[in-house]
Order: C-alpha cells, then structure tokens, then sequence
C-alpha cells in the first residue's frame, strides 16, 4: 500500500497525494522495520485528490489529478486562489537515495543525494491538471506557517535548512516576494521543526516568535530557541540543563493547557 504521510485543508477542501512510494510488505512480513521497507516507484505518477468538504449528501466525488513522481512528506499551506485552482506548498524530491539517507541517519556519513525542494504548485480542478510549478528554495525540511491562516493565502514560510548537514539553521520564505532569509548555522548543532508563535492574536501575520528545538553535539545538550519571526534575530536560548534527548520531528505551542 501506498504512503501518506500529511494532508493539506482550504476553505471547501481536504487535500491528499498519494506518493508512488510503497511498503514492500513482504519486506514488513519478514520483520523489517517499516522505513526500511518503503520503495519509490519513480516510474509512476503521485496522485492529487481534492475531497469536498461540504458533502452532506454524501454523494460529492473527489477530484483526481496527476503530478510527477515525488517523494513528499510534508507540506506548507494550501488556499484556493479562484474556485478552480488550488495553491499549495509542499518539499518534494523525485530522488530514491533519500531512504538511504534515512536509513543511515544515525552514520557520521549519509549517501550522496540530490536535496529536496520546496515547490509551490498550482493545480486546475476543473482541467484536472497542474498548471504551475516553482521552485522556491533548496535543503529545506519542515514548512510552518502562521496557523491562523490554515486554508488561506499566507506570506511566509518557516523551516529548517540544511537538516542533513552539520551546521543546519532556520530560514524564512517570502512567498510575495520569492526571497530567503537564514540564520547563522553553527556546525555542532542542529534544529528541527520552527514553530512559528503569534504575538497577540490579532497581531500580523509576521508578528510573533519562532521556537525551535536543537542540539549542541560539542555539549551533548538540547535547547530551545526562540526568534523573533520578523527578522529570525534570537531573543533567547534555553538549555535543557545537561540533558540530552531525541528531537521530535513536529510540535506545536498552546498558549496553555
């Protein structure tokens, strides 16, 4: 069966693609671990469904749309620019030593592949084809955004840069303007998801913090940075007292509980 991993919603949407990435389950039967048992058909298109939200009736059929092959993970916003067209964001790479990769996370050494791209496409529903297709950055991982604007039209983007080498650090997307900008990276650390963290609630869409979690290997210790998201400047640096854990993949903030 095929692999998906993460979903996107607009105002009238749910959005899916179904990567020609699959588990070889003969693989799974035989006790191997489900990362290792995934396979990218690079032959076979990824398939694009747009579900109706609005389907009391139960009798609305979702939209089904052909892209190129790619392995996808993650994705950025989505919003619908018109009633017929659907823009989102989303890292993509169309190379399979990116399960390599994965599989020799933990190796000072990880194989030689082309790095994932942060894409922003445009599909055609009532055409049922994509009509455009940028890319926008490099060596990107896990695009945030300002939650607020879930299913519309967001500006910026967060994520992490260079995740697979040392010296990985935060950037920011302008998707108006098509600029990047980044942090410092420092070669014994690392950061995983930024979470971007509004000010006040009806503060702007750049108006707020981002928080980041990362590991000093030269310590051997986690922290948490946070950043204001405008200009990405740190505003404080909180260690985690000697101690060292794995960096989870996501999270989120709630302002409590």
């Amino acid at each position: 069966f095929n692999m998906v991993h993460d979903a996107m919603l607009t105002e009238n949407y749910f959005v899916i693609l179904i990567l020609p990435t699959a588990y070889d389950m003969q693989m799974v039967m035989r006790g191997t671990p489900l990362g290792d048992a995934l396979k990218f058909a690079e032959k076979q298109p990824t398939m694009l469904y747009a579900f109706p939200r609005n389907n009391k009736d139960g009798k609305a059929k979702p939209i089904a749309i052909e892209l190129p092959p790619y392995i996808i993970f993650h994705y950025g916003n989505a919003y619908e620019k018109d009633p017929n067209r659907i823009v989102f964001e989303t890292i993509a790479s169309n190379d399979k030593q990116l399960f390599e990769v994965l599989r020799n996370w933990r190796e000072d050494k990880i194989p030689e592949f082309r790095r994932p791209r942060l894409k922003q496409i445009t599909v055609d529903l009532s055409k049922k084809l994509v009509v455009n297709s940028t890319d926008l950055a490099e060596d990107v991982e896990f695009p945030r955004y300002d939650m607020r604007l879930t299913g519309k039209k967001a500006r910026y983007l967060y994520m992490a840069d260079k995740l697979y080498d040392a010296n990985a650090s935060v950037v920011r997307v302008d998707l108006k303007t098509r600029s990047t900008q980044k942090t410092k990276g420092i070669k014994s650390r690392t950061v995983a998801e930024p979470v971007f963290v509004p000010k006040t609630e009806s503060g702007d869409e750049d108006s707020g913090w981002i928080l980041a979690q990362g590991y000093d290997s030269d310590k051997n210790e986690n922290f948490l940075e946070i950043r204001d998201a405008q200009t990405l400047d740190i505003a404080a640096r909180v260690w985690a007292s000697g101690q060292h854990f794995p960096l989870g993949f996501h999270g989120n903030f709630y302002p409590s509980v």
